[in-house]
């Protein structure tokens, strides 16, 4: 487990970049310093006035603030910004021990969950495999639905000596095919977990999916990205 571990952790180091990119707050940096990488789009400072407020009431601790001991990892997705309540799924491992939890804001759930159903190694394979390490925020690729409410999702981890959040608003309308990774890793949760439900995709006539696209530009023109 710990070699499985430590070759997922080598390929997501391989695939963060370590200069700054466009949309991305990361400093060049040595190897063996915590990197924050965080979209400066208005997405991060509305979306999280939420995620922090749910997460001091779930007294979780903050994981911007320091990189984790090595090969530990921790992944959080926060399910929902639109009408509904915020859902949370939290995904560790901790000196080598797994666990996972659920919480929503609606009554202040928190549970810890059972081990997923084809055990933890082949759900954390198979969640890097959907691209959960490694899908681009949806905006840096033009696969935000801007405008439309609903269930967006906005992921965090820390591992690797790095933190990462990204978002993906509305993915059940896909305008790309990270927006359907999204919902994939989303499915695997609610599979091994028996949490959230699973989702299906509608996909957008082709129209719509040209007038999505179209506003999305505009809408990035007018914040001067």
């Amino acid at each position: 487990m710990k070699k499985l571990l430590c070759f997922v952790l080598l390929l997501a180091s391989c695939s963060e970049p370590i200069v700054q990119e466009k949309g991305d707050s990361v400093l060049e940096q040595k190897k063996d310093e915590f990197r924050k990488i965080i979209p400066q789009t208005h997405w991060e400072r509305i979306f999280f006035e939420g995620i922090n407020e749910q997460a001091a009431k779930s007294k979780l601790e903050n994981i911007r603030s320091k990189a984790l001991p090595d090969g530990d990892l921790e992944v959080r997705i926060w399910i929902g910004f639109g009408l509904g309540y915020l859902q949370g799924f939290i995904l560790n491992q901790t000196s080598g021990e797994w666990s996972a939890t659920y919480l929503t804001a609606h009554k202040q759930i928190y549970k810890k969950l059972q081990s997923p159903r084809s055990g933890w190694e082949v759900t954390w394979l198979n969640l890097v495999n959907a691209g959960l390490l490694s899908l681009p925020d949806a905006e840096e690729i033009n696969c935000s639905v801007n405008g439309i409410d609903g269930e967006s999702y906005v992921v965090e981890y820390n591992i690797n000596n790095t933190y990462r959040t990204y978002l993906y608003d509305n993915p059940t309308f896909p305008v790309c095919k990270q927006a359907k990774q999204m919902i994939e890793i989303r499915n695997i949760i609610a599979e091994e977990f028996g949490i959230l439900g699973k989702r299906k995709f509608i996909e957008p006539p082709p129209d719509l999916l040209k007038r999505f696209k179209s506003l999305n530009e505009t809408f990035k023109r007018e914040r001067g990205n």
